[in-house]
């Protein structure tokens, strides 16, 4: 039948060689799993563990979890001690949060702690305020609030620019209320992106054909394109 193909099939996955291609493997199988499918997905979590790779055994613990029915406590546990015994921060915060969002009111809520405290430890500006953000996609809404405030601030200590831009316009784009000012901070962070490049681009180049403008027209069009394409979030 149907459930004995697709264990099969994830069975076949999980002898991949590769470890990429039997990430990739997994994941689409996963898919096919049926929500009361405990076995299958016992199957699945017990692929998580034969993955060396942190970041991709993160992905396809998050693809198992959003799998399991909330009253599946036995493997929601599971997939907690996964979660837990991931090392990178940035990584855990995600695994943490996917499981907390399938768990109970009283222990999603110590989840969730564990997830923000793996998220506000983690050492790189841009991977900390991209971690909080990711736990902030599966807080309750007022909670998810206070965090996406952090994701901000996180955002405006980035030196990179470019993703100053990213963060601040995703921030934008989920705090409504604080879209103008968030935007125009994000704006200016683009214009100076935007500028440095066309300084650049112009700086070889030092003559000029009669008739032609001196290069700020293409430095002001470039100004709006930075922000044009960050603001394009779905």
């Amino acid at each position: 039948d149907a459930l004995d193909l697709i264990g099969a099939v994830l069975a076949a996955a999980r002898n991949t060689q590769n470890e990429g291609a039997r990430v990739t493997a997994l994941n689409l199988v996963i898919d096919l799993i049926p929500v009361d499918a405990l076995d299958l997905l016992g199957a699945a979590l017990a692929a998580v563990r034969e993955i060396k790779g942190e970041r991709p055994r993160a992905q396809v613990l998050g693809a198992v979890t959003a799998r399991l029915p909330t009253n599946s406590s036995g493997r929601l546990h599971e997939a907690l001690a996964l979660a837990r015994a991931i090392c990178d921060d940035e990584t855990r915060a995600s695994a943490l949060s996917a499981v907390a969002a399938r768990l109970v009111s009283d222990e999603a809520r110590t989840v969730f702690d564990e997830a923000l405290a793996a998220a506000r430890a983690t050492r790189d500006e841009v991977a900390r305020a991209r971690a909080l953000s990711i736990v902030a996609k599966r807080l309750p809404v007022v909670e998810a609030k206070a965090v996406l405030g952090e994701v901000a601030e996180a955002a405006r200590a980035i030196p990179d620019k470019d993703a100053r831009v990213q963060l601040l316009c995703e921030v934008a784009r989920r705090l409504p209320d604080q879209a103008p000012d968030l935007l125009a901070e994000g704006a200016l962070a683009a214009a100076v992106i935007a500028g440095d490049a066309a300084r650049v681009g112009r700086e070889p180049h030092h003559h000029q054909e009669e008739g032609d403008d001196d290069g700020d027209g293409d430095a002001d069009r470039a100004i709006d394109l930075p922000l044009a394409e960050h603001l394009d979030i779905q």
